[in-house]
């Protein structure tokens, strides 16, 4: 795909109340070994000191670095949008404004651009970091097969992308192109907007992987993440899941029942833990019919071939059926579902 020798590349920086960790993320950005062509960082309307720590670096590179701030807050959605709208470079990546990269970040996965001239966009492995910096684990450990590169549109979907973690990859490095072709943070949906993203980029374009871990995530009692309400946050998973269905219509019905079945688990599990009454169309009940009946719409021979995967996913929905029926004294279904998970 690559042509171009030393790329232009655009990154963009989101801030909301970081000021604790925001020079680190901007000092990682200034110290990468490709350096980029433009920073640019977006400010959600900060209440601490982060609009003057972006200005003072501003000041420092005043060519490179171009600053925005929202005239009120404006949401995560919102703020990244205003920062990829204005991405000018050949290639760009974001990056939260309390995390960090290697100073190889870019470079690598660049190189991985180059090698794999038939992936548009590339990734990295990623280390957790404390709210002092301090590593305390890894995503990828390299004990397990190797992570997805190619169509990775089924690993993104089910959040299985790495296999110890669910979620997928971020702060990955793409062609501008691909923005024209598949838009921007949906600003309609409730949480997990670059969920949503990824699975519409990977319904268009390969990956590569640069073959290291060079993004640090931090995790902190005053990330978004934490800070953010369980039910604002299901909503959002189940309004993405819902929204690209459609996008299932394009894969092998092998392929698009895994897809409903581990998603549709992973919410069932993550409803039960949460304890959300209002979503009962997500319940560990409901979606183990729902599964259970997908798996017969599977042709026999590849129902053989697959049935021990979606057999897995089938009991462990049972068993959590099953231990909730028990506990709300419904023993005759809690003793089918039980009898059901060990089949």
């Amino acid at each position: 795909m690559s042509t171009i020798a030393y790329p232009k590349v655009s990154v963009v920086i989101l801030s909301y109340n970081f000021e604790k960790y925001l020079a680190e993320c901007i000092e990682s950005i200034l110290n990468q070994t490709l350096r980029p062509w433009e920073i640019i960082i977006c400010d959600d309307y900060s209440l601490d000191n982060s609009w003057e720590i972006i200005c003072k670096f501003k000041d420092l590179y005043p060519e490179t670095i171009k600053a925005f701030r929202q005239e009120r807050n404006v949401g995560p959605a919102r703020n990244a949008n205003v920062g990829l709208q204005s991405v000018k470079g050949d290639v760009f990546a974001w990056i939260d404004g309390d995390d960090r990269w290697l100073p190889q970040k870019i470079e690598m996965e660049w190189k991985a651009l180059e090698k794999n001239q038939d992936a548009q966009i590339a990734y990295s492995n990623v280390y957790v970091i404390d709210p002092d910096g301090h590593r305390s684990k890894v995503w990828y450990t390299g004990k397990e097969n190797g992570l997805p590169t190619g169509d990775v549109f089924a690993e993104v979907f089910s959040k299985k992308f790495f296999p110890a973690v669910p979620g997928v990859f971020r702060n990955e490095l793409r062609y501008r192109f691909t923005s024209e072709e598949v838009g921007y943070m949906d600003e309609a949906l409730d949480s997990h907007w670059d969920w949503d993203l990824k699975i519409r980029l990977t319904s268009k374009f390969r990956v590569a992987y640069s073959e290291g871990a060079f993004v640090e995530y931090r995790k902190h009692h005053s990330g978004f993440v934490a800070q953010s309400q369980p039910q604002l946050r299901f909503k959002g998973l189940v309004q993405i899941y819902e929204k690209n269905l459609p996008l299932l219509d394009l894969r092998s019905k092998r392929e698009a029942i895994q897809i409903k079945c581990e998603v549709e688990s992973y919410l069932a599990t993550l409803n039960a833990r949460l304890n959300l009454g209002e979503f009962d169309a997500y319940s560990v009940q409901n979606i183990y019919d729902r599964c259970a009946s997908l798996l017969t719409q599977l042709p026999k021979n590849e129902r053989r071939n697959h049935e021990s995967d979606l057999v897995k996913i089938l009991n462990r929905l049972a068993r959590l059926a099953a231990k909730r029926e028990l506990k709300d004294g419904n023993w005759k279904l809690g003793m089918k579902y039980l009898f059901a998970s060990l089949k």
